[in-house]
């Protein structure tokens, strides 16, 4: 979608990311099926990070499959591991500039 046809108020859609090939640079899990991802983009030269969250559940037919659909109890978890994967990204962004650590540091 392009600008001009965005409507006020509505998010252009990221780009989809194939990551068949790729595989996480970091992930954190916890207990109820939660996963939070950690992918490394270089593009250009320029390394960015991205998360994919997911939950693993094991359907009626006994396979496992993946939802992104979440419950409430499932949330307090998730935080958690979003600020672990927040943490490594800026301890891999601080080691790639040359910081010895971010270790208690307040952003």
């Amino acid at each position: 979608m392009t600008d001009e046809n965005a409507q006020e108020g509505e998010a252009e859609a990221l780009p989809k990311i194939d990551r068949s090939k790729q595989k996480p640079v970091a992930k954190f899990e916890a207990t109820g099926g939660l996963l939070v991802a950690v992918w490394k983009n270089d593009n250009g030269g320029k390394v960015t990070y991205s998360s994919s969250i997911e939950k693993s559940y094991r359907a009626d037919s006994g396979d496992y499959r993946n939802t992104q659909n979440l419950y409430g109890n499932d949330l307090l978890r998730l935080s958690r591991l979003l600020q672990l994967a927040d943490d490594w990204i800026e301890e891999a962004k601080g080691r790639k500039r040359g910081d010895v650590s971010f270790a208690g540091r307040v952003r």
